[in-house]
């Protein structure tokens, strides 16, 4: 397997243990089961919300003191406050959007590991976006290592060491 791959199956490996993990969207469901004419289900039509859509907003629905549950191109973006404080862009649906799902950041912002393509030699890794997102909806994020974490590394060191030593003897 080459370099290439590897990193792709990594990049891949990592989005979809995020969307296992609830950063997922409800607005894709109603992009992709509106029909091809005719434009996309009113937002009260199908009511698919997920936790990540209690995040998401716009310019108008901030205004409206409400999330932008809508399949359409406007800009929609991450906010922690009620929509007061723009965070980053989320990309607005595969049918009536960007073109990209609407599980996933705005593409090519460089803001997270779930901007929804990679170029050629692009590194994509966890960033604070990430990190507060996944704590917004509902996962215990935590900067440093659980105790136990840190004991089960220090006693797989030792074990490594002691295995180590008694080949060389």
């Amino acid at each position: 397997m080459n370099i290439v791959s590897a990193a792709g199956l990594l990049l891949a490996g990592a989005s979809l243990q995020a969307h296992a993990l609830g950063f997922v969207s409800g607005v894709d469901a109603l992009d992709l089961n509106s029909p091809p004419n005719g434009g996309p289900f009113r937002a009260d039509e199908l009511t698919f919300v997920n936790s990540l859509d209690l995040f998401r907003f716009s310019a108008q629905s901030q205004a409206a003191g409400v999330i932008d549950w809508t399949a359409d191109s406007r800009a929609k973006y991450f906010s922690i406050d009620g929509g007061a404080t723009a965070g980053p862009l989320f990309s607005t649906g595969e049918s009536f959007g960007d073109r990209m799902s609407a599980s996933h950041w705005k593409d090519n912002l460089g803001v997270g590991i779930m901007d929804p393509t990679a170029g050629f030699g692009e590194m994509l890794s966890i960033a604070g976006n990430d990190v507060t997102t996944f704590d917004v909806i509902g996962w215990n994020v935590s900067a440093l290592p659980e105790p136990g974490t840190r004991a089960m590394f220090g006693l797989g060191l030792a074990a490594m060491g002691t295995y180590a030593r008694s080949r060389k003897t």
